[in-house]
C-alpha cells in the first residue's frame, strides 16, 4: 500500500510537470511526494504493532541465564526454517545476557551491554550483529531487561547518557526488585529518570531490537510510573518495538485496564513452569512455586474483556506466560535444557488449547535444538493457531456445570470452536448441548481438532470422553 500510494503520486507529478512545465513546481511536488510517503509509512508501522497475539521463542525456560551466541544462532536457524511460516517470529534472549561470572557489563553510561564471553560478536556494536543475523532469517529480535538501574553501575556512579547526572542521582534503593536484588528502582520525579529510560531505548533501537520484555514491573501498582516512562521512551524511537510487561503475579483486571494502553502484552500470572497443581502428590518444586496450569482456569476468565484491546502503537494482549514444553531447565539449576517437561501429554494439549482460546501470546520456552515430533505438532496445529490468532467472541461458556469441567468457545469466521477441559483426576464423559452456544437444534459438521478427524454431522449436541487433565477441541461448521 505504501509503495502504491507513493508511486501513484510520483507518476501524477511527472505528468503534471509535462503538462504545465516548470522545474521548480516539479521538484516541490516530488519532495512532497516522498514526505507524504514517509509519513504514511510511519503511520502504518505504528498502527499495526501486535495486531494479533505475538508468537515466538524465549530462552529462559530452557537456558535460564546461560544462553550463548552459538546456541542462539542454531535456534533461530531452526525457527526460520520450521516455525516462521506458522507465525513464530520473535526470537528473544531472556535474563543474563549482560553478565558472566558475577560481572555485569555496561557501556559507561549506566546501560548494560552483552557479555563478550556469551556473545563474542557483540564487541563495540552490542547486539547489532546478532539482530542483523536474526533479521536476515526473516525473524524479529527481542531481549529481556529489568525495571530500574543495575546495582553495579550505581556503585560505579556511571553517567546517565545525554545528561549531566549520574546513576546515584536517580537510584532508589528502597525500590529494589524483591526477587533480584541487583536492581535499584529509578526516581521518576528526577529529570534524569525519564532520560535514563530514553537512553536505554535509543541503545536498543541502534541494535535493531524489535521486542523488549521488562521484568519486575507489572502487578505492583507503585511501578506504574515506570511502565509509563518506558512506554514514552518506546514511542520516541523510530523503530517499532513491542513492549511486554512481567511478571504480573498480583495483576488485576482493573490494573490491566489502566496500563494496557502503554504496552502490547502484559503478564497476568506469576512464572508458569510445568506444574499442574500444588496438590500433595505434586513435586516439591511445584508445591512451592506460585503459579500452576490448573490455576490459570480461575484467572483467565477475569481478563477476557481485555483481549486485543488498543495498546501501545497498536494492540495489547493479556499474557499467560511462556509455554514450558519440550526440553527444559528449572530455576536454581546449573544445567540447561536437561529434562523433559513434567506435563503429561494430556496436560500439554490442555495448555496449548487454553492459551489458544484465551488468545494469550504463544511464546515457546523449550529448547528448539531438541524439539521432538510431539512438541512440534503441538506448536503447529493449524486450527489451534487460527483460534489463537484470528478468533472472536472468546469466552468461558460454563464452569463446573459438570464438576471440574470447563467449557470455552471461540469463533473463527463461520466456524465455531468448542473446548471441553477436564480438570479432574478421573476420566470424564461430557455431554455438551449446542444450546449453550446459541445453536439450539442445529446440525453441524464436527471435526476433532487435535485428532484431526472428521466426526460427521451432529444434531443439537455432542458427547466426548475427556482424559485426566485433558481437553477435547471441536470445530463446528455448516450449521443448519
Amino acid at each position: 500500500l505504501r509503495s502504491l500510494v507513493g508511486s501513484e503520486m510520483c507518476i501524477r507529478d511527472r505528468y503534471q510537470r509535462r503538462v504545465r512545465g516548470g522545474w521548480k513546481m516539479y521538484w516541490n511536488r516530488i519532495l512532497l511526494c516522498f514526505v507524504f510517503t514517509a509519513l504514511f509509512s510511519l503511520a502504518l508501522n505504528r498502527a499495526v504493532l501486535a495486531p494479533t497475539p505475538p508468537m515466538g521463542w524465549n530462552s529462559y525456560d530452557s537456558y535460564l541465564g546461560s544462553l550463548n551466541e552459538t546456541s542462539f544462532r542454531e535456534i533461530v536457524q531452526y525457527m526460520s526454517k520450521n516455525l516462521l511460516s506458522i507465525g513464530y517470529e520473535y526470537a528473544c534472549i531472556d535474563a543474563g545476557w549482560y553478565n558472566s561470572n558475577g560481572k555485569y557489563y555496561s557501556d559507561g553510561y549506566s546501560r548494560l551491554i552483552p557479555s563478550p564471553e556469551k556473545f563474542p560478536s557483540s564487541g563495540s556494536l552490542g547486539f547489532k550483529p546478532i539482530a542483523d543475523y536474526v533479521h536476515s532469517l526473516g525473524l524479529k529480535f527481542g531481549i529481556h531487561v529489568m525495571r530500574g538501574i543495575n546495582i553495579d553501575v550505581v556503585n560505579n556512579n556511571e553517567k546517565i547518557y545525554g545528561t549531566n547526572y549520574r546513576a546515584k542521582d536517580i537510584a532508589v534503593e528502597s525500590q529494589k526488585c524483591a526477587w533480584w536484588n541487583d536492581w535499584y528502582g529509578v526516581n521518576m520525579s528526577h529529570p534524569a529518570g525519564q532520560a535514563y529510560y530514553d537512553s536505554l531505548l535509543d541503545l536498543y533501537q541502534s541494535w535493531g531490537v524489535d521486542f523488549i520484555k521488562v521484568d519486575c514491573m507489572f502487578g505492583q501498582p507503585e511501578y506504574k510510573n515506570d511502565i509509563i516512562a518506558v512506554s514514552q521512551s518506546v514511542r520516541k524511537v523510530d523503530r517499532p518495538i513491542l513492549y511486554s510487561l512481567s511478571p504480573g503475579s498480583k495483576a488485576t483486571p482493573s490494573e490491566a485496564e489502566e496500563i494496557r494502553q502503554y504496552a502490547n502484552q502484559y503478564r497476568i500470572t506469576d512464572d508458569l513452569w510445568d506444574c499442574w497443581s500444588k496438590e500433595a502428590n505434586a513435586s516439591a518444586f511445584c508445591r512451592s512455586y506460585p503459579s500452576t496450569l490448573s490455576a490459570a482456569f480461575d484467572i483467565f476468565p477475569n481478563f477476557v474483556g481485555l483481549i486485543g484491546k488498543p495498546g501501545l502503537n497498536g494492540y495489547s494482549w493479556p499474557d499467560g506466560d511462556m509455554l514450558p514444553l519440550g526440553m527444559l531447565s528449572i530455576p536454581g539449576s546449573d544445567q540447561i535444557a536437561y529434562r523433559k517437561t513434567s506435563f503429561t501429554e494430556s496436560e500439554q494439549y490442555t495448555l496449548m488449547s487454553l492459551w489458544a482460546f484465551f488468545r494469550s501470546p504463544l511464546i515457546m520456552g523449550g529448547d528448539l535444538k531438541q524439539i521432538d515430533t510431539f512438541t512440534f505438532n503441538l506448536l503447529t496445529n493449524k486450527d489451534i493457531i487460527d483460534i489463537n490468532q484470528h478468533s472472536q467472541e472468546n469466552v468461558q461458556v460454563w464452569a463446573n456445570k459438570i464438576p471440574n469441567i470447563r467449557v470455552w468457545k471461540a469463533n473463527v469466521g463461520e466456524a465455531a470452536f468448542i473446548a471441553l477441559f477436564n480438570l479432574d483426576s478421573i476420566v470424564k464423559d461430557v455431554h455438551f448441548s449446542f444450546e449453550d452456544i446459541n445453536l439450539s437444534g442445529k446440525t453441524c459438521s464436527v471435526r476433532d481438532v487435535w485428532e484431526q478427524s472428521d466426526l460427521g454431522p451432529k444434531q443439537g449436541a455432542l458427547d466426548a470422553t475427556v482424559q485426566v487433565h485433558g481437553v477435547k477441541v471441536f470445530r463446528l461448521t455448516n450449521c443448519h
